[in-house]
């Protein structure tokens, strides 16, 4: 079953209440966001936020759940949050970038080629366009990019905060945790409890697009209602045959990079390395 929301606020409140009612049943459940939880290494430090014992992607989540404006009609700051994050990261127009020409400013530009290139520097080092996860996933767009087709970067800095509302509820909180940047990467990240919520970053691109086609043109249903049916099937079919536990586990990756995954980049359910 399928549910069309017209903003992110009723789309946070119907999930808040489809996750108590699981919780309320002793159920355990996957909850896949088409967004980035995190961005290339690095940048918590470039914002120079507050340490409070926090990992650096939960710094960056606690700041964007202050910092962003989203009513309940979707209208938003995101365009301003990100030219404020620009200026605490560097001195120049980066990493952000992409924005109409009303919001266009010192800080954020509607381009960057023109402007600054990747890696960025920034004074604590170099930020990178892409996750490592981003790397081994084809036709993903970067975390910076805020504005034009394929771009991810706005739906990031809304819906970091929403995510965050989420897992931090005060009903669902004590039985949630965020895959893998909480859980680590393991088979069985919240360690058989019952109930459980694993909030896990998706990426539909991984669907076969044969199949997404089929459900366009011969049932029906928009594009996008067709990636989440064919995901819900994609996971549910790795959970019957026993094969869900492996996404969950560690890609093949050297133990200092795969640190960096779980600590503050995220990864991708789905996304696999290759041995060459």
């Amino acid at each position: 079953m399928t549910h069309y929301c017209r903003t992110r606020e009723a789309a946070t409140h119907l999930l808040r209440s489809l996750l108590r009612d699981a919780i309320a049943t002793d159920q355990r459940v996957l909850v896949g966001f088409d967004f980035a939880f995190s961005y290339p290494a690095g940048f918590a430090e470039a914002l120079g936020l507050p340490a409070n014992g926090m990992p650096p992607w939960l710094k960056i989540w606690h700041h964007l759940n202050g910092a962003i404006e989203d009513g309940p009609d979707n209208k938003n700051n995101r365009f301003e949050v990100a030219a404020q994050l620009n200026r605490l990261a560097s001195d120049g127009p980066g990493p952000f970038w992409g924005c109409p020409k009303a919001k266009v400013c010192a800080d954020l530009t509607p381009t960057h080629r023109q402007h600054f290139s990747f890696p960025y520097a920034v004074p604590t080092g170099t930020l990178e366009r892409l996750r490592i996860t981003e790397r081994h996933t084809k036709g993903v767009q970067d975390t910076w990019k805020l504005m034009a087709i394929g771009s991810v970067g706005g739906q990031v800095l809304v819906g970091i905060p929403r995510l965050h509302q989420l897992r931090f509820d005060p009903v669902l909180s004590p039985v949630s945790a965020v895959w893998p940047l909480e859980t680590g990467f393991s088979p069985d990240p919240l360690a058989s409890a019952r109930p459980g919520i694993l909030y896990a970053e998706i990426w539909p691109g991984i669907v076969d697009a044969g199949a997404l086609i089929a459900l366009v043109e011969e049932e029906g249903v928009i594009r996008d209602q067709g990636q989440v049916i064919l995901m819900c099937e994609w996971a549910q079919a790795h959970d019957e045959t026993g094969s869900l536990g492996g996404l969950l586990s560690a890609p093949r990756l050297a133990p200092e990079v795969l640190a960096v995954a779980e600590r503050e980049e995220g990864w991708i359910l789905g996304c696999t390395v290759s041995e060459d």
